[in-house]
């Protein structure tokens, strides 16, 4: 799923290379994210409002507005009961979703092929699509994190759903307590070795080795954790995708270098099963999905350059 400038909400075929569907939206799209269930979606706009999208029906469900600064990451939890929206005015908007789906009863994948071949001949609001709405209609606000003195960049949940980390762009890392409230934890140390279901978030105690010598805090605009928690990905401004290994917790690092993109890379994705990573393009306008090559198992010791690499999928 990618969406933009352009204002295309585009959902693609990574087998056949094609483009499933799109939708027109009201504004520029900035980010989005699915719900753990696959049956929706959550669209951040330029303007401070959020979408929420049936990818059955391709139809918006709801609308709802934060502000009116730009969003720039919405996540919903491992359990699929919030959503947290970061905006560009420093707070983090907390939604009771009123329902969860494990990624395990309902997996993604399954999901949308199931929809993709009842597709045809389907009425846009049939019984099921109104058991959606319906669920997306308890669509409550639970909270609000305010603590960042900047714009929110990017944020993960714990895997217990219990905890957000995020980071701001004055480079600042903050953890938040949100089955407490949406308390801000003062003591950052306690969450070192806590587990967070994704890791996209830049700056970390497990990534801080992806940071080049000299780079001034913009240069890494995303950065992408493997589903094994083997692999790390990172998009940068200089047309590069970077792989390596995690944890990446030692300065310099090293890496896989790719080229290709024509322009700063905006954001990248390991798919489900690790098999394929997906990039994108930023004044390119491209999308680019590489494969993921393993090597013969190796102690962590040794490079990664031996172990593991990308490249293109035809």
């Amino acid at each position: 799923m990618t969406c933009g400038h352009d204002k295309q909400l585009c959902i693609w075929n990574g087998s056949s290379h094609t483009l499933s569907w799109s939708c027109i939206l009201e504004d520029p799209g900035l980010c989005a994210d699915f719900h753990p269930n696959g049956r929706e979606a959550c669209v951040g706009l330029s303007t401070g409002k959020w979408l929420v999208v049936d990818m059955h029906s391709h139809s918006i469900l709801s609308v709802h507005s934060d502000g009116n600064e730009q969003l720039s990451v919405v996540r919903y939890s491992p359990d699929g009961s919030y959503l947290a929206i970061g905006s560009h005015d420093n707070v983090i908007y907390i939604y009771s979703t009123g329902h969860k789906d494990r990624k395990d009863d309902y997996s993604r994948d399954s999901s949308l092929e199931e929809k993709d071949s009842q597709e045809e001949g389907e009425s846009p609001k049939g019984e099921g699509d109104n058991n959606v709405s319906d669920r997306v209609q308890r669509y409550i606000r639970y909270g609000k994190c305010m603590g960042h003195s900047s714009f929110i960049t990017h944020l993960d949940w714990s895997k217990d759903g219990k905890y957000i980390m995020s980071n701001s762009g004055d480079y600042e890392i903050l953890y938040w307590d949100i089955a407490g409230g949406c308390k801000l934890l003062r003591n950052r140390f306690e969450s070192r070795d806590r587990e967070w279901e994704t890791y996209t978030c830049v700056l970390g105690y497990h990534v801080f080795g992806v940071w080049p010598e000299g780079s001034d805090g913009t240069d890494i605009n995303a950065l992408a954790r493997s589903c094994d928690m083997t692999m790390i990905s990172v998009a940068d401004d200089f047309c590069k995708v970077h792989l390596f290994r995690y944890p990446c917790n030692k300065p310099k690092a090293p890496s896989h270098v790719y080229s290709g993109h024509g322009s700063h890379v905006t954001n990248v994705r390991f798919a489900h099963n690790d098999s394929y990573l997906i990039s994108l393009g930023g004044k390119d306008a491209s999308i680019f999905q590489w494969r993921v090559v393993r090597g013969a198992n190796l102690p962590r010791s040794q490079s990664l350059s031996s172990a593991s690499s990308l490249e293109i999928a035809s």
